[in-house]
Order: C-alpha cells, then structure tokens, then sequence
C-alpha cells in the first residue's frame, strides 16, 4: 500500500480515537461544572461578612462531602472505558485495510484486559484524588477563617478550572487518558509485530501544526527496533515507543516496512 494511503487510513483512525476521548474530555468538563455547582450548595456557618467560621459543625460537613458519588463519576469512567472494546474493532479494521496480516482475536488481548482494569482504576484514583484535594482546601479556608466567596473562586481556580477546560481532571484527561487511548491502540499492534517477528517500521503520520519536532524530524524514516528503543530518550518521554513513539499525546504509528510499496 502506498504511504499517501496509508496516511490516509491514519488520519481517519486517529479521528476514531480522538472522537472517543474527546467526548471523555466534554463530560469531564461538565462533571467539574456540576462541582462546583455542589459545592456551593453546601450550606455553611458564615459571619455577617461572609467569613467561614471556625465551627465544628463546618468541618464535619467537609467531612461528608462525597461528589464522587453525588456526580455519579463511577458510571461516567465506567461508560468510557467500555469504548476500550470500539478501539480494538477500529484497530483490526485498521490493520486490515493497509494489509497487516492478523493473527489474534482482538477482543480476548490480554493487553486489552490490563488496559481498561488499569485505566478504570486509575480514573477513579484521579477522582478520589480531586476529592481530597477539594476537601483540604476546604479544612484550610474554615481554619483560617477565610472569605467563602474567595474560597470558591480559589477552588475554581485551582482544581476545577476557572475556564472549565483547565480543570484538573479535563486536563488529566486531555494529556494522560488520550496518550493511553492511542497507547493501547499501539500496542496491540506491537502484539502483531512481536507475534511476526517484524523488526523495521516506518514512522507515519499527519504533519501539522500541532506536530512536535520530534516527530517532525522522524516522519516519513525508517527505523529499525533498536533505533526505536531510544526514542523515550531522545523524546524525553520515557514512555514505550511502541506506546507513544513521539512522547504523550503523540497521533504518530510506526508501520512495518514489508507493507509499504
């Protein structure tokens, strides 16, 4: 197959993978609205300027504050990634069309079953995390006596996002959660390459204005494994090429040689 098609078939596979993690990134966003939405509903003991007072009863609400569980973000990671099994689908398809020979059933990859045990605990880890985070902020405002009004915006500011989209967990899910979409979409392809002993690749992909240069400088060469094994060194990474050859957040693939005309 021809590189300008296989380009091609690159472009509309990493627009599959970005569809799904861009609807993760939107309800994230939404989830951090409704965050703070919670939060200032919670009623607490203020002075006549507006003041958190330094009151048992305002340190046992924090206590309780569990938006996890008010927001419903179980079912929300859990929701996300069910579409793990989608990206294996849109890999096979992918690997079919640009004439990768498959000799393993997608859906039983023991890969795929690491992939979305790991990612799901590490969703809820991140939120859990915000959580705390939330609550600590929350201690040191009643503790210090702080404005409640200042108190918000200093949350909104921080952790959720002032812009929304700056969020903690939009951003995490931006960054980290996109890498391990297009992470595992990878790696089951090196499961392939391992299974066939295949050892030189091209590095292919869209060059554009959100190409690193990294990535600029490697479009379009061939590498051989031990050529690639450097990349997280050279990239500064230190992430598994075969899992991000450019870093994080990398839409790059490394193709065998053998199937390129």
């Amino acid at each position: 197959m021809e590189i300008k098609a296989i380009g091609q078939e690159i472009k509309k596979l990493n627009n599959g993978l970005d569809g799904i993690s861009d609807k993760l990134v939107l309800a994230l966003e939404k989830y951090q609205r409704e965050y703070e939405r919670l939060i200032m509903k919670y009623k607490f003991d203020l002075d006549e300027n507006g003041y958190l007072k330094r009151t048992s009863a305002n340190f046992n609400k924090i206590s309780k504050i569990t938006p996890m569980d008010n927001l419903g973000f179980n079912q929300l990671a859990i929701t996300h990634i069910k579409q793990y099994n989608d990206v294996a689908e849109m890999q096979a398809t992918f690997n079919k069309i640009i004439g990768i020979k498959i000799d393993l059933d997608y859906k039983d990859v023991t890969i795929l079953k690491h992939y979305k045990n790991f990612d799901l605990a590490n969703m809820y880890g991140e939120a859990a995390q915000l959580d705390n985070l939330i609550k600590k902020q929350l201690i040191n405002a009643v503790f210090l006596n702080r404005s409640w009004h200042d108190t918000v915006l200093a949350l909104a500011t921080d952790l959720l996002g002032a812009d929304i989209k700056d969020g903690r967990l939009s951003r995490y899910a931006e960054t980290y959660m996109r890498t391990s979409l297009f992470g595992l979409s990878r790696i089951i392809d090196k499961k392939i390459y391992d299974k066939q002993n295949i050892t030189n690749f091209v590095f292919l992909g869209a060059l554009d204005g959100r190409t690193r240069p990294f990535c600029k400088a490697h479009v379009g060469n061939k590498y051989a494994r031990e050529e690639i094994e450097q990349f997280p060194v050279e990239n500064g990474s230190g992430l598994d090429p075969f899992f991000a050859p450019g870093g994080w957040n990398c839409r790059h693939r490394l193709i065998p040689v053998d199937i390129i005309d």
